[in-house]
This record gives C-alpha cells, sequence and structure tokens, in this order.
C-alpha cells in the first residue's frame, strides 16, 4: 500500500459530524461551564467561516461566555499536539478578518484534562500559550 492510500483511508475512519474522544471530552467540559454559568451558549461544528474565495475556516466548537465574548476554538488530542501548518494559517487568518472573536486551540489529555491553551489576539500579531490543569469531573 502506497503512502498516500494510508492518508486517505486514515482521513476517510470518521464519519463527518462524529466527535474524536478530545472532542467529546471538550464538549463535557462547555457543558460543565454552562451549568456554572460560565458560558452562556456553545455549539459543536457550528459552521464554516469564509476566509477568502474558496478557503474556509470550519472549528469545531463555538461558544459565548457570560460576558457576551464568542470563542471559536479548535480541539486537539495529546498526540496531535498543537495544530499543523495549514491550521495554523487559517487559524490566524480568521483571527484577522473576525478580530471580535476570541481564536483558542486547547490541546486535551488522555483523561479529559486540559493540558494547554493557545490563544490568537490580532492586535499583539502573535499567540500566546497558557499551560492548564482543569478537572472534567
Amino acid at each position: 500500500m502506497s503512502k498516500w492510500a494510508k492518508v486517505n483511508r486514515a482521513r476517510a475512519r470518521k464519519p463527518k459530524g462524529t466527535l474524536s474522544g478530545p472532542e467529546r471530552a471538550f464538549a463535557a467540559l462547555l457543558a460543565l461551564r454552562q451549568a456554572a454559568g460560565e458560558v452562556s451558549w456553545w455549539r459543536v461544528h457550528p459552521g464554516s467561516l469564509r476566509l477568502a474565495e474558496g478557503v474556509r475556516y470550519e472549528p469545531d466548537f463555538a461558544y459565548v461566555n457570560d460576558v457576551g465574548e464568542v470563542a471559536y476554538v479548535e480541539v486537539k488530542g495529546p498526540r496531535g499536539f498543537g495544530l499543523d501548518a495549514e491550521s495554523r494559517t487559517k487559524w490566524r487568518a480568521a483571527g484577522d478578518l473576525f478580530p471580535w472573536a476570541r481564536f483558542e486551540a486547547v490541546v486535551m489529555s488522555r483523561g479529559g484534562l486540559v493540558v494547554s491553551t493557545e490563544v490568537y489576539e490580532p492586535a499583539l500579531g502573535a499567540a500566546r500559550v497558557r499551560e492548564d490543569r482543569e478537572d472534567m469531573a
């Protein structure tokens, strides 16, 4: 089997709309935060943002916090630490085009903990990383 056949099969493995383990853990975290009043609204795969002709960014989550700030979140597991080059480029372009929203990249551990959160701040033109440890329970 060729290298590309393996890559294409891996991409086709997960049906559209199916959540990965880290995404399920982050959804549970958002549900807890909503119950605590920290988050007023959230959605999984909320749609896509148009960046340019034929280029779209599809975040894993969108939420509105208790003070009305909108955030779009990319969730990665412990093996896929961080964003790859294409994802990072789209993530930053979306941050530049939609400065009213917060763009986060969250790495979840196997136990459902947030390991790190990277936040893109267009005003600074840079991303900052915050190391976290948050219990899901």
